[in-house]
């Protein structure tokens, strides 16, 4: 029996391209399988043209929620998915026509709980914007097969910190959702995947196109709302400490930890409309055992030490000391 993957589009104010993304699923070489559009309120004529792809085509469902996010609508998709097999597709992107083909032979010959492919990064008009590694895994001989523990390096090149471009096993995301309301949220559910699986097969195939011609969240000026990606990191360093994971992640994610701090210095920390915001995230970091000393060089375990009990005034006395 063939199995059923459900593939998830989020969609929000898309209506110059959704019909790119839809047209590439609907004319995939397999053929068993769902697409769940998730209309998050889109002001624009998205909502329209998902009721008209769900007319042509009945393995098109559509959901139509209340404004509350990309991370809420991929929730309401996984909880909507039949399917033995899940898929994300951001619905600015688009994919080959043997996308799925490709990532479930890939499944069934390695049995892997989660494949992962290459991808080509352009721009609207189809030219290629990147070509590094970042993007592929061009830097491997040969496609492989990886245990979970030993793809959360993958989570520091972009191609492995993005949910899309993966064919995951559907059980996985039995008990795991994304933060509601979060932005960043691949970062805040992806060490938790990777975890979970016994095996990852990696391809170098680069059946995914990511388009890049959106603004870029990481290009804005610095807000309170980018302070998510804070609360990601902190989570994914506390669950690195707590799994015992490799010393040298452990201190690769608290180096990028603190980057992440000292970016948002930007922010005055103690302006009233601020201050409760870096009060939450501090009470997250105290998440982060006191066992990561072990693993840390000791200026990393002072700045450990200062973020956790006085943020506040280290972090001040820090800058001063510059």
């Amino acid at each position: 029996m063939n199995p059923l993957i459900s593939i998830v589009v989020p969609v929000y104010k898309v209506e110059e391209v959704l019909d790119r993304c839809v047209k590439s699923i609907l004319e995939q070489t397999y053929e068993y399988w769902e697409v769940i559009l998730v209309d998050d309120e889109s002001p624009d004529g998205s909502p329209a043209l998902c009721d008209q792809w769900a007319q042509r085509d009945s393995r098109i469902r559509v959901v139509h929620q209340s404004h509350a996010g990309v991370s809420t609508a991929r929730n309401r998709g996984i909880a909507e998915a039949k399917g033995d097999f899940l898929v994300f597709v951001d619905s600015d992107d688009f994919v080959d026509n043997d996308y799925l083909e490709c990532l479930l032979k890939a499944q069934e010959h390695t049995g892997a709980d989660l494949v992962m492919c290459s991808a080509v990064c352009e721009d609207d008009e189809g030219r290629p914007k990147r070509t590094d590694e970042e993007w592929t895994f061009d830097d491997m001989p040969e496609d492989r097969l990886f245990t979970g523990r030993e793809t959360l390096r993958f989570l520091y090149r972009t191609i492995g910190a993005v949910l899309w471009g993966k064919l995951y096993a559907k059980r996985i995301w039995n008990t795991l959702r994304f933060p509601d309301g979060k932005i960043h949220e691949d970062e805040f559910v992806l060490h938790h995947v990777y975890f979970a699986c016994e095996s990852v097969a990696v391809l170098h195939r680069k059946p995914y196109h990511y388009i890049d011609a959106r603004p870029s969240i990481m290009h804005a000026d610095y807000s309170l709302k980018r302070l998510d990606r804070l609360d990601a990191k902190i989570d994914r360093l506390a669950f690195f400490t707590k799994h015992d994971v490799d010393r040298d992640l452990i201190e690769r994610e608290f180096i990028d930890l603190n980057k992440h701090i000292i970016w948002s210095r930007a922010l005055p920390w103690n302006a009233p409309e601020n201050k409760p915001r870096f009060r939450e995230l501090f009470a997250s970091y105290r998440a982060i055992p006191f066992s990561i000393l072990s693993k840390l060089p000791l200026k990393s375990g002072i700045n450990y030490i200062g973020t956790r009990l006085c943020p506040f005034t280290y972090w001040s006395l820090h800058e001063r000391g510059k």
